[in-house]
């Protein structure tokens, strides 16, 4: 008799299951479990700011233009630039960052002045929801030709260190960094010189995504 009361309370309570799940009564599944996870792939955008640098390019052949008055002993500044972004690595914890200076080349052009700087990082993106710190070491270098002629060159060993507020699904990105960095001058038109410098920059990008497998970390899910 025991065994059949205990057969009996089991059919009853599958059968309240049913009933209640028949009826709507459940708890929801919360949207985040409903939601597929993403991850970055990569991502474009632009920093732009200013600083201080040691190492000054003192140019001889400012014809078009007054040199020094467009770029002052130690200032450094950053128009707006282009950042590409890949996040190649199986765990989306570390980015592979490029950032050119596009909008100088682009301003040097108009005085017939070929200038080109890029900058390449390995940016740690750490931290999970929005914030994230970005931080990592960078190699660069700049090149200033006129003429026909390389007048000034430069060897860049910068790194980044600041924050990211990444919006809930990853989509957008807004950036403060600073760039703390050691530049080497050289060149015809500058001679040599060497010293520290510091530039700080606002950015934003935008990411592609992908759904996330499992290899990929919690770190890079939207909450």
């Amino acid at each position: 008799m025991g065994g059949f009361r205990v057969l009996a309370i089991l059919v009853a309570t599958v059968r309240a299951g049913v009933v209640l799940a028949d009826s709507g009564d459940l708890p929801p599944i919360a949207p985040s479990a409903r939601t597929p996870k993403l991850a970055r792939v990569v991502g474009i955008g632009t920093y732009g700011g200013g600083g201080y640098v040691a190492p000054f390019v003192h140019l001889r052949d400012c014809s078009a233009f007054d040199c020094n008055a467009a770029s002052p002993a130690g200032v450094e500044y950053s128009l707006p630039t282009l950042v590409l972004q890949a996040f190649p690595f199986e765990h989306r914890d570390y980015s592979v960052d490029v950032n050119t200076a596009l909008s100088d080349t682009f301003m040097w052009s108009a005085a017939s002045v070929f200038f080109w700087r890029a900058d390449a990082f390995v940016s740690f993106n750490t931290g999970s929801g929005v914030p994230r710190l970005i931080a990592g070491p960078g190699l660069g270098f700049f090149v200033y030709s006129t003429k026909g002629r390389t007048d000034a060159w430069a060897f860049r060993v910068p790194g980044e260190l600041g924050l990211e507020l990444l919006t809930n699904n990853q989509a957008f990105g807004f950036k403060l960094i600073a760039e703390p960095l050691f530049e080497i001058v050289g060149g015809p038109a500058s001679g040599i010189s060497a010293g520290p410098g510091a530039v700080f920059m606002l950015g934003m990008s935008g990411y592609v995504r992908r759904r996330a497998t499992d290899t990929d970390t919690a770190a890079n899910y939207p909450r």
